[in-house]
């Protein structure tokens, strides 16, 4: 039976985390396994780790705390390598002796420095990054480092694969290029789910109060979701609802942002954006809520507005396609423009907000085009980008079956 340890950044319910729970969960019902799982940052879905399998979660030791009772115990902390990620990690794969490690990230290369290759250990790694993203959680040398120790590589997206090698000069032979997944289900598609079959907290049903209003009122909804950064576009977000209000005219909108905080650092800077454009009625902005609630609030999009620079296959484009929902992006931003060339989404000029605003004008009022892109998408994540279809991909680059 093999044994394989997997290593995860973080523990956060989306991205490369949970695109390797499901893995793991896959894997266990196929293949005759162990698995032991090494967080290096906790987060929520931590528990949900520890059900599939031993699961070592790295909690941070702060040195500088006065009590003198604290400081006694750092230093045993210390003394036992426990102070040091890198160690920390160093020792739970010698106790553990696994055959594989996958390295769900290629910005782990800071905590494999202390590590010696066995020869007998393959190791894989998972690279879901585009350079920028690179570049502020790692460095170069880092991330050479990484690659260097990896017997494998597995990209997420073929301009993820041409980054590592006119970049970081990795041989083709080495990268085997497969695409993110989703799982599909009843709420995915949307299904039967409604607005009152929702688990809403107080807060929550006054936040999406703009929203009901403008479904009663048959007013286009469009929107994202996902965290308010630079790298997904927020600060795009007011300039594009600035150019939606000339491109729709007189007819009526509302652009939705999920994931922004109240009382947050980025949802003061909008709401101050919003204010000096006079555009604050437009604009919902709502925090992080449960899957469900994510994706009800999703399924009343007429267009998902992905005004990410860099995002190299976000899982979110795969949610709002199965429920037939078209996307807008930039050219060169990852994978999701490669989708335009058959019709499964549009793509505008990297940055042309006044383009980007005239196709979601365009898909929020045709409702035939909408649709026809919308089931391209949909059509493309059903038949090739859920687990079913790419864990079996994974599975032979990890047991060296290509």
């Amino acid at each position: 039976m093999k044994k394989i340890l997997f290593v995860s950044n973080e523990a956060a319910r989306t991205g490369a985390p949970a695109i390797m729970l499901g893995l793991i969960k896959w894997l266990r019902a196929h293949h005759e396994m162990e698995s032991i799982c090494v967080l290096m940052r906790d987060g929520a879905l931590r528990e949900e780790f520890e059900l599939v399998g031993r699961t070592y979660t790295w909690i941070p030791t702060d040195l500088n705390k006065p009590e003198r009772i604290y400081k006694r115990l750092a230093k045993v902390v210390m003394h036992k390598g426990q102070a040091d990620p890198g160690i920390w990690l160093t020792e739970i794969i010698g106790r553990e002796k696994p055959d594989m490690i996958y390295l769900s990230t290629l910005v782990l290369g800071k905590y494999l420095q202390q590590l010696s290759k066995n020869s007998n250990q393959r190791i894989i790694t998972h690279v879901h990054e585009l350079l920028p993203s690179l570049r502020q959680l790692s460095n170069d040398q880092l991330v050479t480092c990484q690659l260097k120790n990896s017997d494998a590589v597995i990209a997420c997206a073929r301009c993820v694969s041409d980054m590592l090698i006119n970049i970081y000069h990795l041989p083709p032979n080495k990268i085997k290029i497969i695409p993110e997944y989703i799982i599909p289900d009843n709420s995915t598609h949307g299904g039967d789910q409604t607005r009152d079959s929702l688990t809403l907290s107080a807060n929550e049903r006054t936040l999406l109060g703009k929203l009901d209003r403008a479904i009663d009122l048959g007013i286009p909804i469009f929107g994202i979701g996902g965290n308010p950064i630079h790298r997904k576009g927020f600060d795009l977000f007011p300039l594009l609802i600035k150019e939606c209000k000339i491109q729709f005219a007189d007819t009526p909108f509302l652009a939705v942002w999920i994931g922004c905080g109240d009382g947050s650092e980025p949802q003061v800077a909008l709401e101050w954006d919003l204010s000096h454009l006079g555009m604050k009625d437009e604009v919902a902005l709502i925090p992080s809520v449960s899957m469900p609630t994510f994706r009800w609030i999703v399924s009343q999009f007429r267009v998902l507005t992905l005004l990410s620079r860099e995002d190299p296959f976000p899982l979110v484009v795969l949610e709002a396609g199965l429920m037939g929902i078209p996307t807008v992006c930039f050219e060169g931003s990852g994978a999701i423009p490669e989708f335009a060339a058959e019709g499964q989404c549009v793509s505008v000029n990297y940055l042309d907000l006044p383009a980007f605003a005239a196709a979601v004008k365009r898909l929020c009022l045709d409702p035939a085009e909408a649709t026809k892109v919308g089931e391209q998408c949909r059509q493309k994540v059903l038949n090739d980008l859920t687990l079913e279809r790419v864990a079996p991909l994974v599975a032979d680059v990890l047991f060296d079956r290509i």
